[in-house]
C-alpha cells in the first residue's frame, strides 16, 4: 500500500492489521513513510484486498494497493544469526547468482524472512540451507 504518511498513523495501521487478522494471518510487515507492505498468505486474498481497500479509502491517505501473488515465505532461524556478519548478503548473493528474485526480506533478531516466487521456493530453500551451513 502506498500513501503519504501512511505508516505514521496508528489508526490506519490498527485498522489494516485488524482487517488482515479477520481474513488471514500476518507473516511479515515492512513500513516506511510512504508505504506499508503486509506479507500474508494468498488464501482469501480477494476478500482481504477489498477489505483493506475499504480501510484505505476511508482514511484518505492511501493512494495505491498492489498485490504480488504466488510468493513463498522462507524463514531462517538460528541462535546468534543476528551476530553473523554478512549472512544477509550471502543469502541474497546466492539467490542472485541463480537468478532467483527476492520479493522481500525482513530481519528480526535471530530470524530472517525471505519472500521468493512460489515456483522457485525449492531451489531457493536449498540455496539458503547451503549458505547457513557455510557452503558458498
Amino acid at each position: 500500500m502506498a500513501g503519504r504518511g501512511i505508516s505514521e498513523d496508528p489508526a490506519i495501521l490498527a485498522s489494516l492489521v485488524k482487517e488482515i487478522r479477520n481474513h488471514s494471518t500476518l507473516n511479515g510487515l515492512s513500513a516506511n513513510f510512504d508505504s506499508v507492505i503486509f506479507y500474508v498468505p494468498e488464501t482469501g486474498s480477494e476478500a482481504l484486498v477489498n477489505s483493506v481497500h475499504d480501510v484505505i479509502s476511508k482514511h484518505g491517505e492511501g493512494m495505491a494497493i498492489a498485490v504480488q501473488p504466488k510468493l513463498a515465505f522462507l524463514k531462517v532461524k538460528g541462535v546468534g544469526l543476528e551476530d553473523t556478519p554478512g549472512i544477509i548478503g550471502r543469502i541474497s548473493m546466492k539467490l542472485r547468482e541463480k537468478e532467483i528474485n527476492i520479493y522481500g526480506m525482513l530481519t528480526l533478531a535471530s530470524s530472517i524472512l525471505v519472500f521468493v516466487s512460489w515456483d522457485e521456493k525449492e531451489p531457493a530453500m536449498e540455496l539458503v540451507k547451503q549458505v547457513i551451513k557455510g557452503g558458498l
